[in-house]
């Protein structure tokens, strides 16, 4: 696929910064954005360390690796001393991005950060050397730090990111929802609407018509507390018990695994579910399409990319109303919508949705959403008007 459209460019160069998390994952939402800056600017810089060698960059887009990324902290022993170890990384790294954005301070006018509150140091700098800065954000760093860590955590990382937002001339959301998170409060003014797309519309697609799929209801994402991932799995139980003939398929992996296999073990109703740790992202629309339903009973989002590859298959999304997930999601138009996120609503949900009549109807209204709003040409629109808006400041 071809992703670029020169006749929109405007004279401008960008820096995109992206902390090396050791995780190739942290790449999916700065790719998407490199993509799109390449595609409405004259130069697009990616700053990072340990970037996947498998990304075909564009030729607009210049890598600039600096040289360094983390480790997961349970991967070196003992762990306070991995601890120590990551948490000087983050330091260095931070020094590295700013050095890498003085280095290049004649080539750009305009620095965006990319996910995450760890940007102090090339935040000062770029404000030194008077650029214009960009933050993107969900405002969910100290919420999901907060559920896995506690308090004292998540209020240092907390004042890391409004700290960056303070700063920043503009601030990139999936969903102007996201301003009623505490984070974005006091930067409401300044959320610019900066979601991105569903990569590949031609896979993405309902290969299998919803009414010639099994009764499956699936969940795929990380098994994390801020995903609802155990309240999903205790609901299959209640679910089972009024229809007895739903399937349920699981993907992912994380922080849950244990609570999840000690939930499920040995109990009668084990075998109707399939529990996959890990799938090839090229995979994950053959296993859409042979999803009647897909739940994502998140206590917090922002606008979650399953959703939208899920609707551009064709399948329903039942969902929790957070985040920017009311911006595709009706109720009975495009999907379905929870009242709570405990096991009980979640089961009730969904044997609402699976005995809906117009299943199919809601199908095909859900990819015609994403055929209007979150393709990549409806992205690179928004992030043309965003760039234009902040390049007479220049």
């Amino acid at each position: 696929m071809v992703y670029m459209d020169k006749n929109r460019s405007l004279d401008i160069s960008v820096a995109v910064l992206v902390f090396p998390f050791v995780s190739p994952s942290v790449f999916a939402f700065a790719e998407k954005l490199a993509l799109v800056m390449s595609s409405v600017t004259t130069q697009t810089v990616l700053i990072s360390g340990g970037i996947p060698a498998d990304i075909a960059w564009p030729e607009t887009v210049q890598v600039y690796d600096i040289g360094l990324r983390l480790h997961h902290v349970k991967e070196r022993y003992p762990v306070w001393f991995s601890s120590l170890v990551w948490l000087g990384k983050v330091l260095v790294a931070q020094v590295l991005l700013a050095r890498a954005l003085f280095q290049l301070r004649r080539e750009i006018d305009v620095v965006v950060c990319s996910l995450g509150c760890y940007y102090q140091f090339p935040v000062l700098m770029s404000k030194l050397l008077g650029k214009i800065l960009l933050c993107a954000s969900m405002g969910l760093d100290s919420l999901g730090t907060k559920l896995n860590y506690g308090d004292v955590l998540a209020t240092l990382i907390s004042g890391m990111a409004r700290f960056n937002l303070a700063l920043s001339d503009g601030v990139l959301v999936e969903s102007l929802r996201l301003g009623a998170h505490a984070d974005l409060a006091s930067s409401r003014h300044k959320l610019q609407n900066g979601a991105l797309f569903l990569e590949d519309l031609e896979s993405f697609s309902a290969q299998i018509p919803i009414q010639k799929r099994g009764p499956v209801i699936g969940y795929v994402g990380r098994l994390v507390a801020e995903k609802g991932a155990l309240e999903f799995a205790q609901a299959i139980p209640l679910a089972l018990g009024q229809r007895p003939d739903l399937r349920f398929l699981i993907i992912g992996t994380g922080r849950l695994d244990d609570a999840l296999e000690e939930f499920m073990s040995g109990q009668s109703w084990r075998n109707r579910v399939t529990w996959l740790k890990w799938v090839d992202h090229d995979r994950i629309p053959d296993y859409l399409n042979q999803l009647s339903l897909v739940v994502i009973p998140s206590y917090s989002e922002g606008l979650p990319n399953l959703a939208l590859e899920a609707m551009g298959c064709g399948t329903p999304v039942l969902a929790t109303p957070v985040g920017g997930i009311p911006d595709v999601v009706i109720d009975g138009e495009t999907g379905f919508l929870l009242e709570g996120n405990s096991p009980d609503v979640i089961a009730q949900a969904i044997i609402r949705a699976v005995s809906e009549p117009d299943l199919g109807i809601i199908a095909r209204q859900a990819r015609e959403v994403i055929e209007r709003k979150y393709t990549f040409d409806a992205a690179s629109r928004r992030y043309q008007a965003i760039l234009h808006s902040l390049s007479e400041r220049l």
